[in-house]
């Protein structure tokens, strides 16, 4: 059965002792305040309206009330935090949150959503991502949101370490005709010859 919190009748306000200090109501105004307001406070809330006249009128309204607690900054720990390298490591990402009621998290790289696909994966709530194997598409700046009905907060920007390459080997020379892969120079010309490819970590060469 509802518990009785308080009510008035004409402009005169009937409380319940025991919820005396919590509750209060100041008619004609029917609103109800709540205070100091707590977890325990939430549930549905019955207001119920009786007009007397030639017989009585009553109306009845349930109002469900949640109570929420901001979402703190969330923090983001990667494993493993030497990196991991291309097609043969993996890389875990998880959201840590230390004060926040009914949590949504969502995963973002380069501000945009992450969605599930053949290398990522998310836990059951979301608080984890993984990435199996990482691929230099990979690379970029990921960060956690997280969000309730009443707030929502980003992490920092963090960007895990992901070792490839080299890819695109390109010989390339200041000077001369090259076709395909033959350079034509004059006799006598001095020739500088750049040699560049992409990679993590960056390339010696010789």
């Amino acid at each position: 059965m509802p518990k009785y919190l308080l009510g008035s009748v004409n402009k005169s306000v009937v409380p319940d002792l025991e919820y005396q200090h919590k509750f209060t109501m100041m008619p004609p105004n029917a609103s109800l305040l709540i205070n100091p307001l707590q977890f325990t406070d939430e549930g549905n809330y019955i207001v119920k309206v009786n007009i007397q006249g030639n017989g009585t009128l009553s109306a009845s309204q349930k109002i469900q009330v949640t109570v929420d607690d901001p979402v703190m900054k969330p923090m983001v720990q990667f494993h493993p935090a030497s990196g991991a390298v291309e097609y043969v490591g993996n890389i875990t990402l998880t959201c840590q949150v230390e004060g926040g009621t009914r949590l949504v998290y969502q995963w973002r790289k380069s501000g945009k959503p992450i969605s599930i696909n053949s290398s990522h994966s998310f836990s059951p709530q979301n608080n984890t991502l993984w990435i199996v194997p990482v691929t230099k598409e990979d690379i970029g700046n990921y960060t956690c949101l997280v969000s309730n009905p009443v707030s929502e907060m980003e992490s920092d920007i963090i960007m895990p370490t992901i070792y490839y390459g080299p890819y695109g080997l390109q010989v390339n020379s200041d000077k001369g005709l090259k076709v395909g892969e033959v350079f034509t120079v004059d006799l006598g010309e001095a020739v500088l010859f750049d040699c560049s490819a992409d990679s993590y970590p960056p390339n010696t060469y010789s």
